[in-house]
């Protein structure tokens, strides 16, 4: 390849390799704006389930069936098809497949979220209460939300099932596994406070985890605790009065259901970024190898002429001074010359 081409190469790949840069910069943004919803969704989470859970000893233990995850009742499991339709959503539809196959037992109830899902789930004999088109879950998370946990509450209020899951047929780039949210039962605040523990984090620009600074704490944040500190300064010791709790909670409990969907909308978004962030990196390597190479072979042209120049100059010299020391000999035979004329004429 030639110099002028190899330089035009070069400045080629200088300039995508500074696009992708600018764009990661703008999907770090994007993903860490996410990362700060998750970490004050789950704060909020963890508030509400330490709040539903006091009520519940307080003014409900009469009620032994309320609410309670049986585990001899069935599972209620929301099957959702990848948002993609890329080799990686194909690996996410046979882990899915697996587990339906594996997994989940012919008395399970299932919902269903995309045409794919639908067909697979068909396979088996299993209870599909409904199906739902992927826009009802990716378009409309609010009015899917809504009819998810009235689902929910009228199978737990009426001991229908005891378990209720989404699992998504994406790849949780953590785990490895399928993308999963449980919805109910309601989980123990230790274990939301060890899930957001890896959440406390920022992305750097290599998509490398980094400690955020307080002083830069989000709105979000800044709203959730502000959120957590008037519900943990609700003390339901000194409240005599007996509401009407039982509507209270079951309100509660949907609204803390339709949270966890919000919640795993975001994880969704939060692997698709990072997905996204990996194949840019991916991308800024190869381009990196190539300037390598390229940069390598313009400086070896580059030496080759400076050599060629060095030696046409070393050439040029000596032909210089040899022409000059001819000139010399033959100045010095003329005058010698014209020293003998003299002599000769005397």
């Amino acid at each position: 390849m030639k110099k002028s081409e190899l330089k035009e190469r070069k400045h080629s790949l200088e300039f995508f390799y500074g696009h992708i840069e600018i764009s990661k910069l703008s999907l770090l943004q994007k993903l860490n704006q996410e990362n700060s919803n998750k970490r004050a969704l789950m704060k909020i989470k963890s508030t509400n389930e330490k709040l539903i859970k006091t009520v519940g000893k307080k003014w409900l233990n009469r009620y032994i069936d309320y609410y309670v995850a049986d585990k001899k009742l069935p599972k209620f499991y929301i099957l959702v098809e990848p948002s993609s339709g890329d080799k990686i959503a194909e690996i996410g539809m046979k882990r899915l497949e697996e587990f339906v196959k594996n997994e989940i037992v012919s008395d399970s109830f299932v919902v269903t979220v995309g045409q794919r899902t639908s067909e697979m789930v068909s396979k088996y004999n299993l209870r599909v209460v409904e199906n739902f088109e992927t826009n009802d879950l990716d378009k409309d998370t609010s009015k899917f939300s809504e009819k998810i946990s009235s689902l929910i509450e009228v199978g737990i209020n009426n001991n229908v099932f005891g378990y209720v899951e989404i699992i998504v047929a994406e790849i949780n780039s953590r785990t490895k596994e399928l993308v999963r949210q449980k919805l109910f039962p309601f989980g123990e605040a230790g274990d939301l406070d060890k899930a957001t523990k890896d959440l406390n984090q920022k992305v750097d620009q290599d998509g490398i985890n980094v400690e955020p600074e307080i002083e830069n704490e989000s709105l979000e944040i800044k709203k959730a605790r502000e959120y957590i500190e008037i519900m943990e300064a609700i003390d339901l010791t000194k409240n005599k009065w007996s509401p009407d709790i039982a509507n209270f909670y079951a309100l509660f409990a949907k609204s803390m259901m339709k949270s966890s969907i919000y919640e795993l909308q975001i994880i969704r978004r939060i692997e698709s970024l990072t997905l996204e962030l990996a194949l840019l990196n991916d991308k800024q390597n190869k381009i990196e190898e190539q300037l390598s190479d390229v940069t390598k072979a313009f400086n070896r042209i580059r030496k080759e002429e400076t050599t060629l120049q060095g030696l046409i100059l070393h050439a040029a010299f000596e032909n210089r001074k040899k022409k000059k020391a001819d000139d010399e000999s033959i100045y010095n035979k003329y005058r010698s010359f014209a020293r003998d004329l003299a002599k000769g004429g005397n």
